[in-house]
């Protein structure tokens, strides 16, 4: 039986450009491989290159950003925003007074990572620091 071959997933998803209707949602989504530790089928009709939970973790975060890091240097993340959405309200009960879950959300900051960007901006002599960080150390 000859096998179709599927197109691979985006690697630069895009935000789509359509309005969905109110509560309209598609959650459909396949993961394959990574090949070498989960092979198709011997008898499968299609093959599909890899599509990993971790691709697919990319895929959603362009979608609907729910995280957004500050990062230093273009790679260390020294602070989040995180948005759960109703995620906690639903799981604790957590609710508004018109009875709606509760959208919540949380800031990080990690002290540590600050601290090695400022040193690695600003050294250790704390009077080459500006006076509106040397003043809280």
């Amino acid at each position: 039986m000859p096998r179709e071959i599927c197109n691979p997933p985006d690697p630069n998803p895009k935000t789509p450009k359509i309005t969905l209707p109110p509560g309209a949602c598609d959650t459909h989504f396949h993961l394959f491989g990574p090949r070498d530790k989960y092979p198709f089928a011997t008898d499968a009709t299609y093959e599909a290159p890899d599509a990993t939970p971790e691709m697919h973790s990319r895929l959603m975060q362009r979608l609907e950003p729910l995280k957004h890091e500050f990062l230093w240097n273009g790679s260390l993340a020294i602070a989040s925003v995180n948005f759960h959405k109703t995620f906690f309200g639903e799981r604790f009960g957590l609710t508004l007074p018109a009875g709606e879950f509760a959208f919540t959300g949380c800031v990080a900051f990690g002290l540590e990572r600050w601290l090695y960007a400022c040193l690695h901006e600003f050294g250790d002599d704390l009077t080459r620091w500006p006076s509106c960080l040397s003043t809280i150390i």
